[in-house]
Order: C-alpha cells, then structure tokens, then sequence
C-alpha cells in the first residue's frame, strides 16, 4: 500500500463500518486499552518549565474522531477530534485530565500548547477523563491524543467499535466488508473490551484460584 492507498483505505473502512447495523459509534487508534503495552514520546509544554530531574514525557495515541465515544471516555472540556483537523490546519491534541492538572494546575487549558519532541506547536481543543491503558494493575498516567487525520502515514490501525447488539454479528459484517474492499487482508484479533480485560488479568485469577485451593 502507498501512502495514499493507506490513508484511503482507512477513510473509506470507518465509514462502512459506521454504516453498519448495530454500529453506534466506530474509530480507529494506533493502540488498544489494557493489551499491555502503550507508546510514549518526549514532550515540551508552553510556559512550563520542569523540574530538575523530570522527565518530560507521555503517552500517546493517535485516534481518529469517535474515538472516546467508542470507549466510553467522557469528554470533560474543548471538543473531540473533527473534520477540521486535516494535515495542513493548525495542529491540535485531546489530552487527559492528569496531563493538564500536572502541567497546567488546572483543566481549563483549551488554547494553551503542548508539542511532541520538541516544539510546543499543537493546540488543546480538548480534555477527557482519565483512564487505564496499558493494565489494570497501573495507576493512571499522563496521556495525549493526536488525530490520526493530520499524520501523513499510519499503519496498523486497530478498529473500535461501541455496538447496540452483539458484537460477533458486527463482526462477520464488517469481516464481509473488508472482503468487499481488499480479500487479501483478514480481518484478526477480533474480541470484546470485557474479554480484554478478563485476559488482563489471568495472573490475578489463578492467584486466587491457588489461594482458594490452597485453603480448602
């Protein structure tokens, strides 16, 4: 796939999936909550000047726009991603509540400046709730949400979608679609966020379980 194949590609499989019955809300991320592991990049806040020692980082996520409605992450100020941001517009980014009190003092950041690596040249259009990513075992991090519209090359995208009804119905129709569209990509790795997470923590689970055994 050439660049623009990619981005294409992608386009066009939100908007059949969106189109499917069942679909109430679909996105895509570069990531998937509780899997493990989560990327994290250098970062430099406008007027922030940091503390000997600290480390200025965070994760991050590039998300395309639904994305928090699909997993239920409230949006507690600003605005989600939208079609406004293309590549060529004024850079922006979502971030969690923790990375704005931690910079900031405050959540009340919409139109302050936060950059990757080294440039504090994107704009906060909005803040969400903080969530758990990488396990259940973690406490919440600080964490930032670029669009996926404004990169100019993404791979691997995984797909999200919040249903109305059974998810493994969605499933086979969007499996039929992507069929549709490309028949030499499969459709893998298909499972619920409960499921996720019921595998996040089989180590809890069989240390229960030897405890109970134990005791009888």
């Amino acid at each position: 796939y050439t660049k623009e194949r990619t981005a294409a590609f992608y386009e066009e499989l939100l908007a059949r999936t969106r189109a499917l019955p069942g679909v109430k809300f679909a996105s895509l991320a570069t990531d998937t909550p509780v899997s493990g592991g989560w990327d994290q990049i250098r970062i430099v806040v406008e007027g922030y000047t940091p503390r000997e020692g600290e480390r200025m980082t965070a994760d991050f996520t590039f998300v395309s726009s639904d994305y928090f409605k699909s997993l239920e992450i409230p949006l507690v100020a600003g605005r989600d991603f939208d079609d406004r941001d293309r590549i060529g517009a004024p850079k922006v980014v979502v971030v969690n509540e923790k990375t704005a009190k931690h910079y900031f003092g405050t959540t009340d950041v919409i139109g302050k400046r936060i950059g990757l690596e080294d440039v504090p040249d994107r704009t906060i259009v909005g803040v969400v709730k903080d969530a758990v990513y990488i396990n259940l075992r973690q406490n919440t991090r600080r964490h930032i949400y670029v669009p996926i519209t404004q990169e100019s090359q993404l791979t691997g995208l995984a797909l999200h979608i919040k249903t109305s009804g059974e998810p493994q119905a969605v499933a086979e129709q969007l499996r039929a679609e992507l069929k549709t569209m490309d028949p030499h990509l499969p459709l893998y790795n298909i499972k619920t966020l409960g499921t996720e997470i019921d595998e996040s923590l089989v180590q809890e689970r069989l240390v229960t379980w030897l405890s109970a055994a134990f005791g009888v």
